[in-house]
């Protein structure tokens, strides 16, 4: 019997914490909103003299043990020459961090982790050749958060925290 009762206390502290608000975003949801919600960096002005690309990206990979986030773009020729499908994938990694407002995530201390050609696997370009090794590229703004998402049911709330799991991205938030 005092076994069914300290089980029964257990489910209980674990159904308080299930209950306190948070954003959780899926490594879908945080490929679908990148760089997007914001202003100052558009991937479309990057892109924007390589018509005759196609792509993809980002895909979203979450490094738990590192604490890091891991986006990955691909890029093929949309008229491959002599039948070759080329394509070249980069992908950086960075520490999500709430940003100075408290409004949305940033990406801190941003690394390029690999630059390939995938349909060639004995070729891999050294990311040393494009920026110094172990250099970081700094902070870049990820994504802002909905209104709905700070407003629930009439109370407004702020970011807190952020932590990252195996199966998403969790923002904590606490009343303002």
């Amino acid at each position: 019997m005092k076994r069914l009762a300290i089980i029964g206390a257990a489910f209980a502290l674990a159904g308080c914490a299930v209950l306190e608000p948070a954003i959780v975003l899926s490594r879908g949801e945080i490929g679908q909103r990148a760089f997007i919600d914001r202003r100052e960096f558009d991937l479309n002005k990057v892109f924007k003299g390589m018509e005759g690309l196609s792509i993809t990206g980002p895909d979203v990979g979450f490094q738990t043990a590192a604490q890091r986030l891991e986006l990955a773009w691909t890029a093929r020729p949309k008229e491959s020459p002599l039948g070759i499908p080329l394509s070249l994938r980069v992908s950086l990694s960075g520490a999500p961090v709430l940003n100075a407002q408290k409004n949305g995530i940033d990406l801190a201390d941003v690394r390029i982790e690999e630059v390939r050609l995938p349909s060639i696997p004995f070729v891999n370009l050294d990311t040393k050749q494009v920026r110094q090794s172990g250099e970081s590229l700094g902070t870049l703004p990820l994504l802002q958060f909905q209104p709905e998402e700070l407003n629930r049911d009439g109370v407004v709330y702020r970011a807190t925290g952020i932590s990252l799991g195996t199966f998403g991205l969790r923002v904590d938030l606490a009343p303002k």
